[in-house]
């Protein structure tokens, strides 16, 4: 059985092989009959004839209006097991019954760090992945009083210092779910048209949280903007543009408005799950660990 997930350098994929080598010790090795689809919108990119028959779904999700990003919608037939997916809106776009829909198995990560630990951030930020590009994003929000965390670093790391937080801003999904597996509040933002908002309302919905995000007017800063310049005009054209641009970066990046509404973070609606809701999940997962456990283990013993 492999563990598949995407294996870009983020947070939420690099949470994979840390939770399920954690509670399916031994599952794993490199028997190309068997694949376990794990945390991550992948069911559109792990599908198709050159995986092996046999697909076990566990918690994954879907993210629908970006093809090019996330896949096509698969279809559901023989050779996928679906022990359980992330949400309701996967549930009911791959026509499965809606005790399939459990929630992102990120959830089991609470069983790896310390959620109690003192809080040493009075507000930590973690961007989508992509959006680290596009601005220097640290040392500006260290001047606001704000904890930058970057969702490339070690995940265990990530989760201390996410732990350790009073309040996450979280355009990274998986910032908003860890943040509340770990009974840290937590606000959704919108910086920049690479969120997918399907998969946001489809974690959402499965602990009864209707996802409203604060929109932000994303700022871009001077290098990313002479990256993308670079190749459509000439060298000469592209050194005095940068001399410009450094001399009129905060008219450019939005910084004003964005150091605005950091400020208003004390007066935001933030967000944490039902315990009561949450502990259901998290029991929810469980079973469904013992049901891979019941159903795979003589396959993997062999």
């Amino acid at each position: 059985m492999i563990l598949t997930y995407h294996m870009g350098k983020n947070f939420g994929d690099a949470l994979n092989p840390i939770i399920f080598n954690r509670f399916l010790p031994g599952f794993f090795d490199d028997d190309p009959n068997e694949l376990f689809l794990g945390i991550g919108s992948i069911l559109g990119l792990k599908s198709g004839e050159k995986y092996p028959v046999k697909k076990i779904v566990f918690s994954s999700g879907y993210a629908a209006g970006q093809p090019g990003t996330y896949g096509a919608l698969p279809v559901i037939d023989d050779s996928y097991d679906v022990i359980c997916v992330r949400g309701p809106l996967t549930a009911e776009l791959l026509k499965l019954s809606p005790d399939k829909a459990v929630a992102d198995g990120a959830l089991l990560v609470r069983d790896l760090v310390d959620y109690k630990q003192p809080k040493r951030f009075r507000c930590s930020f973690l961007l989508h992945h992509n959006s680290e590009h596009y601005f220097e994003w640290k040392d500006f929000l260290e001047a606001e009083g704000i904890h930058f965390i970057s969702t490339k670093g070690d995940p265990i790391g990530i989760c201390n210092e996410i732990a350790s937080s009073e309040l996450v801003i979280a355009e990274a999904m998986h910032g908003a779910i860890v943040a509340d597996a770990l009974r840290v509040p937590w606000v959704p933002v919108n910086c920049y048209n690479t969120i997918n908002n399907f998969k946001w309302t489809d974690f959402a919905a499965s602990f009864d949280i209707k996802y409203e995000p604060v929109y932000l007017p994303g700022p871009f800063g001077s290098d990313f903007l002479l990256r993308i310049m670079k190749g459509k005009t000439n060298n000469a054209l592209i050194q005095q543009l940068g001399v410009f641009l450094k001399k009129t970066k905060s008219a450019l990046v939005n910084e004003r408005k964005f150091s605005q509404w950091l400020k208003t973070i004390p007066q935001e609606k933030t967000f944490l799950s039902n315990d009561t809701i949450w502990n259901s999940k998290y029991m929810q997962l469980l079973e469904k660990v013992d049901l891979v456990k019941s159903k795979y283990r003589n396959t993997v013993e062999k």
